[in-house]
């Protein structure tokens, strides 16, 4: 709706001004999707419109965000520039909150992310991270977004009782290596007449393997909704509003814990399932079910993003196909095929 709106204004509005806010907004809606190319586009374009007056202020959130882009696309000298630029034209005009603003997406996107990417912690609390740094804790999501897409990532650490997140945050591979207990999200999508869609997997560890529609591990400062709306869309194109998933059970509920002790997967009880692997991973999964609605269509995505195609068959005959051939699917969906997990799912498909 947001984007239908913008592409609305930028077409029709008299007002220059005006039409070019509405790009800024397609470009940081792009930005928010990953679509870095698109981004680029919209504020390299609101940046020619809005001429080389000096004394335009609005010129500063231009180049924030393209700092802001550049840091994201693995640029990070470009990314300091970009920041610079805006906080010379905000100081320039007077503008106090842009320039404030620049200095600390300087400090999120630019300078945090080059202190762990040096000395690599395999833990970091949050709180004392913020302090040596001095931006809010809640102002730290961007580092890590940006360690994230150079695949250097961290993942939330949870409680292991309550399931909660705590105030630390550990190192993906150190994560999956020594059994820290992290929050992943599964999003199953069904075309309300009792059939769903698995995926197959494509990464080497899982090769072709079926799956759940959707999986992947939260991000460092995303709510498991926002989770689940992102790896959507990375999965399969489809862009989701909250109000379309459907949540099963508590939020980070379902438990799953692989082991190279473990010798006969299975379930330990309802939401526990344990697993043999050569590695400690400790899950607690939040689980969505979506319904597909008439014209929307799956989009396979590139091998090398992991995933290959997208399979519907009928939830029941999954279980028994399930019972025939388990090596044929992955642990997260043979986790979802307890009694007390199946009969959640029934009724969230309803």
């Amino acid at each position: 709706e947001a984007i239908t709106l913008a592409k609305r204004i930028c077409a029709s509005s008299v007002q220059q001004d005006q039409a070019i806010s509405a790009l800024h907004q397609l470009g940081t809606i792009d930005l928010e999707l990953g679509r870095f190319a698109e981004a680029e586009a919209a504020y390299l374009e609101c940046l020619k419109e809005r001429g080389d007056n000096e004394w335009n202020h609005r010129r500063a959130f231009e180049h924030r965000r393209l700092g802001q882009l550049h840091a994201l696309m693995g640029q990070p000298t470009a990314a300091r520039t970009a920041f610079d630029k805006a906080l010379e034209i905000a100081e320039r005009c007077g503008n106090a909150r842009f320039a404030r603003n620049a200095r600390q997406d300087t400090v999120a996107f630019v300078d945090i992310p080059a202190f762990l990417r040096k000395e690599r912690p395999e833990k970091v609390c949050l709180s004392t991270l913020a302090g040596q740094f001095d931006p809010k804790p809640s102002q730290l999501q961007p580092a890590f977004r940006v360690l994230w897409q150079e695949h250097q990532g961290y993942l939330p650490l949870l409680d292991p009782k309550t399931g909660e997140t705590t105030d630390e945050v550990v190192r993906w591979d150190v994560a999956h290596s020594q059994g820290f207990w992290h929050p992943v999200v599964m999003v199953l999508m069904h075309d309300g007449e009792g059939n769903i869609a698995l995926q197959e997997r494509g990464e080497r560890d899982s090769m072709g393997r079926l799956d759940t529609t959707v999986a992947g591990h939260q991000e460092v400062g995303e709510t498991d909704v926002v989770c689940a709306i992102r790896e959507t869309v990375e999965e399969t194109g489809l862009l989701m509003s909250p109000s379309r998933l459907c949540r099963v059970d508590k939020p980070y509920n379902l438990v799953k814990r692989g082991s190279p002790d473990v010798d006969n997967d299975g379930h330990e009880s309802g939401l526990c399932y344990r697993y043999h692997t050569n590695k400690i991973n400790q899950e607690r999964a939040s689980l969505f079910v979506a319904r597909v609605a008439e014209g929307e269509e799956l989009q396979p995505m590139d091998v090398g993003t992991g995933r290959t195609h997208f399979e519907w068959v009928p939830l029941l005959d999954a279980v028994h196909r399930v019972e025939q051939d388990p090596d044929r699917f992955a642990s997260s969906f043979k986790h979802l095929l307890s009694d007390e997990i199946l009969t959640l799912l029934q009724e969230s498909m309803m």
